[in-house]
């Protein structure tokens, strides 16, 4: 996870959920939109999007992450998405690979903890 991004926040009153932060990244250029709900929620971060576009010679090239959490901190769903438009025309999606769900969780965590003067 990069360090050193721009966090912002917007709050919620009224609903299950009580904010969405958005951390962005240059270096890789990246969009983290993190929703995070209230307890009772042992764990709080509810979805991860993470979003990364860039162009690759004459092609544009976007990649997505979402995730959704349980309550409890394990993932309940997830997918990818790959797209490339230009010379070479990709539109791909599948499910998460081993080993991403710790990665997910983890940067769900370090989100909260590097936008944490966005509570």
């Amino acid at each position: 996870m990069p360090i050193g991004g721009l966090c912002q926040a917007r709050r919620y009153r009224g609903t299950i959920n009580s904010k969405d932060i958005t951390y962005e990244t240059n270096a890789p250029p990246r969009t983290y939109m993190l929703t995070v709900g209230r307890p009772p929620r042992t764990f709080l971060p509810v979805s991860l999007d993470i979003r990364g576009s860039q162009r690759d010679g004459n092609s544009f090239v976007t990649e997505n992450v979402f995730v959704a959490f349980n309550p409890s901190g394990s993932v309940q769903l997830g997918t990818r998405r790959y797209s490339s438009s230009g010379e070479l025309t990709v539109n791909e999606r599948d499910l998460l690979q081993l080993g991403d769900s710790a990665l997910l969780v983890a940067a769900a965590i370090k989100i909260l903890e590097i936008c944490d003067n966005a509570r």
